[in-house]
């Protein structure tokens, strides 16, 4: 489990660098919103490693509801089947390489 931990907060360290070296790529000033910001970018992210790896997670209301709104957001979108279809040609893109 241990192993299992690092992993995860290695990707997750990954992922928050990448992020922030955008920002300051953009001039992106890091001030206490883009904190909270990629602090809740990194809780999402636990939590989707971690049931992946098929670890049981705590529900968090606020994350549950705010993923909620931008799913409908998106379905209100005029570019909807634009980003449905990118997101399912990416799925098999992956899992194609994955098979190869």
């Amino acid at each position: 489990m241990n192993s299992l931990k690092r992993i995860e907060e290695k990707m997750v360290i990954e992922i928050m660098s990448f992020i922030l070296e955008t920002f300051n790529t953009n001039n992106i000033k890091n001030d206490l919103n883009v904190c909270s910001e990629l602090i809740l970018i990194s809780r999402i992210l636990q939590k989707r490693i971690r049931e992946n790896q098929g670890i049981k997670t705590q529900k968090n209301p606020f994350i549950d509801h705010e993923l909620k709104e931008i799913l409908e957001e998106i379905k209100k979108d005029d570019h909807y089947n634009l980003i449905k279809d990118f997101v399912y040609y990416y799925d098999q893109n992956l899992r194609n390489k994955m098979i190869n």
